[in-house]
């Protein structure tokens, strides 16, 4: 069968071109690969030669190949070969199936310039011998194999792990630097001297207050006024009591459970209640008066600091003998 069937092709083919030397066209086909595998692409050409008084109609792009599909199409200009016009036309074609396949011959029209009628010659069939991807004696179909297992790439891991500890120290920064930034601190700490005692603040404020002209100025009121802040911040530094916003019974109260000395807590009574007689009465009082409300605050003072501190510097105003009579003798009041 098979040879009868070649004994056909050939026929046919000695027949077309009979035909296209009696009538002075001339067609061409062909084929590159012939042979290829499951899915390749075969480039199909069909091109015809005639003289200029000739018109020919090349196949169109939805042109029947057989078992190929279309892929691209793409008609040539015409051009002139040897004095003839030559006129081509490409198929881009491939197929699925496995075996040999026949592009069969594609149908061309032409016709003489002032005759009417059309003509009609055929291209020579070719034959596209197609192959498995992988030919195997036991057939095209095989069983499905078994996945493959992806080794684990620790390296990988170790590199995610350092990026996401990267990222959140720098997360980490961000937020404590923003934090200060809110705090209205700077963006690096700063050393932070230790606050003073309260008793060595209000003695050098009380030393600093004391001027010589203080009663020439006559401004008595800001003077106690300012006489009694001071006081009343040493109150709230040495006993964290808010004395600043308290008045002078809320003070008086707040030490009602024995924590000064019977002494210490009369002269705080006579110092505010002096300061409140000139700040609120409008009492103008002598100099006698302002250096005995000095030397109450000097008193209280020093009789409610530290037992530490209090006996160290009973201990160094023994030790310094005349220059501790000098410091004491600068008191308000004590020099005559």
């Amino acid at each position: 069968m098979r040879a009868v069937a070649r004994a056909s092709l050939v026929l046919l083919s000695w027949a077309i071109a009979a035909e296209q030397a009696w009538c002075g066209v001339s067609i061409e086909s062909r084929a590159e690969p012939t042979t290829i595998r499951i899915g390749d692409v075969v480039r199909y050409t069909i091109a015809v030669t005639h003289d200029e008084a000739t018109i020919v109609q090349l196949p169109s792009p939805g042109e029947n190949l057989g078992a190929f599909e279309i892929r691209d199409f793409d008609l040539f200009k015409p051009r002139k070969v040897d004095g003839q016009v030559r006129e081509e036309a490409e198929y881009l074609i491939s197929t699925f199936d496995v075996g040999e396949f026949v592009i069969p011959p594609v149908r061309v029209l032409y016709r003489v310039r002032g005759d009417s009628s059309w003509h009609e010659l055929r291209s020579q069939p070719i034959t596209i011998r197609v192959e498995s991807l992988n030919p195997d004696i036991h057939g095209d179909i095989r069983d499905i194999k078994a996945p493959l297992s992806m080794p684990y790439e620790w390296r990988r891991l170790l590199y995610r792990l350092a990026l996401v500890l990267v990222l959140l120290a720098v997360a980490g920064a961000a937020v404590y630097l923003y934090m200060r930034y809110r705090r209205g601190a700077g963006l690096l700490p700063v050393r932070v001297e230790p606050p003073r005692p309260a008793h060595e603040v209000a003695l050098e404020e009380l030393d600093a207050l004391f001027h010589p002209d203080l009663f020439e100025r006559g401004e008595m009121k800001l003077l106690h006024i300012r006489l009694s802040e001071i006081l009343r911040k040493y109150i709230q530094g040495r006993f964290e009591v808010p004395a600043l916003d308290m008045t002078t019974t809320e003070i008086l109260e707040a030490f009602s459970d024995g924590q000064l000395p019977g002494s210490s807590r009369t002269t705080l009574q006579e110092f505010l209640q002096a300061c409140d007689l000139v700040k609120f009465a409008k009492y103008q009082p002598t100099r006698d008066e302002v250096e005995r409300t000095f030397r109450l605050a000097y008193e209280f003072v020093e009789g409610t600091r530290p037992v530490e501190l209090r006996d160290r510097a009973g201990t160094e105003g023994q030790d310094s003998g005349p220059e501790a009579s000098e410091s004491e003798s600068a008191k308000p009041g004590e020099a005559q």
